[in-house]
């Protein structure tokens, strides 16, 4: 990543390190010295898979770490708190805390094609509503999430 994790905690509240299910040992020393650990997942039983194998390398690098996980792209609210019941039975009662649901989104696909971010092309998607209901709760100072806040080179870049 080009930069220590402990330079990079002196100038940044939050950083967002987006992970695959099998991170190096490198990215996991980001992670680790987190004060709080988002992993955003879904109920699809491969992808439960794979984050109870992620929170289970985290934990056994920092024993105290606090794990939110977030479901995304959920049918139903329901489903994903069933889910993530089905990972606390795993790893253990006090190892992770629900961080919320986020629903399908029937604008994602446009949002995609587009390549413009959810939040630009439809601010007030249920999609949308669910994250700024969750990020409240997250984070420990609120971010906004508006069109104003999303560059536009993001959309071109990405």
């Amino acid at each position: 990543m080009g930069i220590s994790p402990d330079h990079l905690a002196d100038h940044f509240d939050h950083y967002l390190i987006d992970l695959p299910s099998n991170p190096s040992e490198s990215q996991l020393s980001y992670v680790i010295r987190a004060n709080q650990i988002i992993v955003v997942t879904n109920d699809e039983p491969a992808v439960l898979h794979n984050t109870i194998a992620l929170a289970k390398t985290i934990l056994s690098r920092n024993p105290n770490a606090n794990i939110k996980v977030l479901f995304n792209q959920c049918n139903r609210a329901a489903d994903a708190k069933n889910a993530f019941l089905k990972l606390r039975g795993f790893l253990g009662e006090d190892t992770l805390h629900y961080a919320g649901s986020i629903p399908i989104s029937k604008n994602m696909e446009s949002s995609w094609m587009c390549r413009t971010p959810l939040v630009k092309l439809k601010a007030n998607d249920s999609a949308m509503k669910a994250l700024k209901a969750i990020q409240s709760q997250i984070l420990p100072r609120k971010l906004e999430v508006t069109a104003a806040s999303v560059p536009t080179q993001l959309a071109q870049t990405s």
